[in-house]
């Protein structure tokens, strides 16, 4: 894979950043992956992890790979806090890399100019001897920062640089060297996962012929080898702890039992690298001898399957880096990006507020239907004035009856006292009748009112968290128009979210202090159709027929009477309140047009971020195939 396809595709992918806003801490995982892929691609040595449990041999079997007897003693046993990388070099010397800091501490230049002197001198008396000392040497520098889990903590790597020819740097190899994957320390176990991904190509994964495969083994490399696992090899250490006629039976044991849990090596070698570096005089000297040759011919096929697929092998290993990064860093973020956007695009397209004329028209219509269900009916007044009239007649009648005289009768009978009775009945019950009717109007018209107040309230509750520059501008507005009613204004108690108290001082609370206004009373109906109705009684009667005739006449004056009372109240002062009172309705909602630009400024604006969020989920879903088609193509 070329260097310029992972720079465009990192471009690309930085615009993306903007794009949906990742955060920052993603961001920069991301891109740290990203220049340890570009770092892969232009490095072109091979690194070769050494993975094994604590009991298999790791550090005799690094001894004798590189020739040298030069880590026997513990010179490196505090490097295990971290991955140590082992590789060719000019000169002797070790770096430590710090976290925190990015900063490298060098052995080199911890040392005075005589002591480097002296060790370029000594360097002449022979090269093992050489680097023997300087390792000794060098012990405290590495222990500081190693050894101490203080210290050891923010340091990233070891890198030691050793002046010596083997086949292993001959071939451009780095060996480095894990902490061991059976560790009590739980850092120590996550160093050496990181480092096997982020650092090996391959690995060389040690197993003890007389105990192999453990559980915990077979588990680290069905989950952190499994990418290259093809590649790496296998080698049964300390195969001369094993009796020679049972090796063949054991090597067997251990390639079907790795091959049970479905691991497949490209090799599994046996090997002793104890007697390459080690000097046993009770030993064989065949043995040793054989298996001396067995190590350094073993060593010789492993450099040379290395040679051939080290291109292989690099290619593999770039791929892992940039599957990782697309799998388990891109992808992740974008799926939850995805997530993000379709759940917010739902949530605004479910609240959008309606088209403001619609919405005002339909609540107007809803609100006048509702309102004309309680208009006044013809029989609701026949009652309150059958009452009236009964009331009249009953008042007149026991008068009439209790009568001694037909001078007593005149009057009671006379125009003054039938015009008193009928304004008092007027004044003391037909007035509080009408005012209690229309206190029942002013209280539905009212409540309705408060409803539509709060849908209307609902719907801007429903943009607050989108709009909210829009909504406190709109707010603004509101509070500076509220006199566009007359009359004093009252508050209605209605909570809603940023808008309380706005809209409801301004419009539903005008409404209360408007059609709770005096009523006009009812007047007089007593026309001069009341005359001295006694004075036209014919004829000298008794006092029993004249109160015959008086009831006549009163019921007869009754039923005119209220017959035109009838007529008054409903078609000049019910009716006529109660249409008042519905134009009364209508134009405060009318009035609510004074919000039209702020909210269709939001209608419009959220409409914009719907539009925005539709297309910003057509481009992740994109994206997202995108990666799926590049990790189909790594995987390929």
């Amino acid at each position: 894979m070329q260097e310029q396809y992972i720079n465009e595709l990192f471009q690309y992918l930085e615009n993306k950043k903007n794009y949906y806003n990742w955060e920052q801490s993603k961001w920069q995982e991301i891109e740290s992956g990203f220049h340890l892929l570009l770092k892969r691609i232009r490095d072109k040595k091979l690194y070769l992890g050494i993975v094994g449990e604590f009991s298999s041999g790791k550090s005799t079997f690094i001894n004798a790979l590189l020739g040298l007897d030069v880590l026997k003693e513990d010179v490196l046993a505090g490097t295990t806090c971290a991955p140590t990388m082992i590789c060719y070099g000019e000169k002797f010397d070790v770096e430590i890399y710090k976290k925190t800091t990015n900063m490298i501490l060098r052995y080199s230049e911890d040392r005075s100019f005589f002591k480097r002197m002296f060790c370029s001198i000594r360097s002449k008396i022979g090269i093992a001897e050489y680097l023997q000392k300087q390792l000794t040497e060098a012990k405290s520098f590495i222990y500081k920062y190693t050894a101490d889990e203080v210290f050891a903590q923010d340091v990233s790597k070891v890198v030691l640089y050793l002046p010596c020819k083997n086949p292993i740097f001959d071939n451009d190899i780095v060996i480095v060297d894990t902490p061991g994957i059976n560790a009590d320390n739980h850092r120590h176990q996550e160093v050496t996962e990181k480092t096997i991904r982020d650092l090996c190509d391959l690995a060389i994964v040690l197993t003890p012929a007389p105990a192999p495969c453990s559980q915990t083994l077979l588990n680290f490399i069905n989950e952190h080898l499994s990418s290259f696992q093809k590649n790496c090899i296998c080698l049964a250490s300390q195969i001369d702890r094993i009796r020679k006629k049972e090796r063949d039976r054991q090597i067997k044991y251990i390639v079907s039992r790795f091959q049970s849990e479905n691991i497949y090596f490209s090799q599994i070698y046996p090997i002793s690298a104890y007697y390459v570096i080690h000097h046993d005089e009770n030993a064989e000297k065949d043995e040793v001898k054989e298996l001396q040759e067995q190590f350094y011919h073993t060593i010789s096929e492993i450099c040379e399957l290395l040679k051939k697929n080290k291109n292989l092998v690099l290619k593999d290993k770039i791929y892992y880096i940039l599957e990782y990064i697309v799998k388990f860093m891109l992808t992740p973020i974008l799926e939850n990006t995805m997530q993000e956007v379709h759940a917010r695009f739902e949530e605004l397209d479910k609240n959008q507020l309606v088209d403001f004329s619609t919405f005002l028209l339909n609540n107007k219509n809803e609100l006048i239907k509702n309102f004309s269900a309680y208009h006044p009916h013809s029989y609701d007044i026949k009652d309150i004035v059958k009452i009236t009239k009964d009331k009249f007649i009953m008042q007149f009648y026991t008068a009439i009856d209790e009568a001694v005289s037909v001078s007593d009768l005149k009057k009671i009978m006379s125009q003054k006292n039938i015009e008193n009775y009928m304004n008092s009945l007027q004044t003391e019950y037909i007035q509080l009748e009408v005012v209690s009717f229309q206190n029942r109007i002013d209280t539905i018209g009212v409540e309705l009112l408060e409803q539509f107040h709060k849908k209307f309230n609902n719907e801007f509750r429903n943009l607050v968290r989108y709009n909210n520059n829009s909504i406190l501008k709109m707010q603004t507005n509101m509070e500076s128009s509220s006199a566009f009613v007359p009359g004093e204004l009252e508050t209605i108690s209605i909570s809603v979210n940023n808008l309380r108290g706005v809209a409801a001082g301004g419009v539903a609370g005008a409404v209360i202090g408007s059609l709770m206004l005096p009523i006009p009373v009812v007047g007089t109906l007593v026309g001069s159709f009341v005359g001295s109705l006694i004075g036209s009684f014919i004829g000298k009667k008794t006092l029993s027929a004249y109160k015959t005739e008086a009831k006549d006449i009163i019921i007869k004056n009754a039923e005119k009477w209220c017959d035109m009372l009838e007529n008054k109240l409903y078609n000049e002062i019910i009716q006529p309140y109660f249409i008042k009172k519905e134009q009364q309705l209508c134009s405060f909602i009318d009035a609510y047009e004074i919000y039209r630009p702020e909210v269709e400024e939001i209608i419009k604006a959220e409409k914009q971020q719907l539009n925005m969020l539709q297309e910003k989920m057509i481009q992740c879903n994109k994206d997202y195939k995108y990666f799926q088609e590049l990790i189909a193509y790594i995987n390929r």
